[in-house]
């Protein structure tokens, strides 16, 4: 499938990632629970949390963190 114009230029949809898409979308907006994405690196979470972000409604946050930086006390 072919980027729209919403996605970074190196992103493209599959029919695996627009169902989980679609799934993350389900789930952010029905479930009691917060959702958790977590995938090896370079798995693509930063491209599909930034689409998931396109298309949810202003009153659902997306709260993300960075796990290559260090906690220091």
């Amino acid at each position: 499938m072919q980027p729209d114009n919403l996605a970074h230029p190196a992103y493209f949809d599959t029919p695996v990632r627009t169902e989980r898409l679609q799934l993350l979308l389900y789930l952010s907006r029905n479930a009691i629970e917060p959702v958790y994405l977590r995938a090896p690196a370079g798995a693509g979470k930063t491209r599909l949390v930034e689409r998931l972000h396109d298309q949810l409604e202003a009153d659902l946050a997306i709260v993300t963190v960075d796990s290559n930086n260090t906690l220091k006390a």
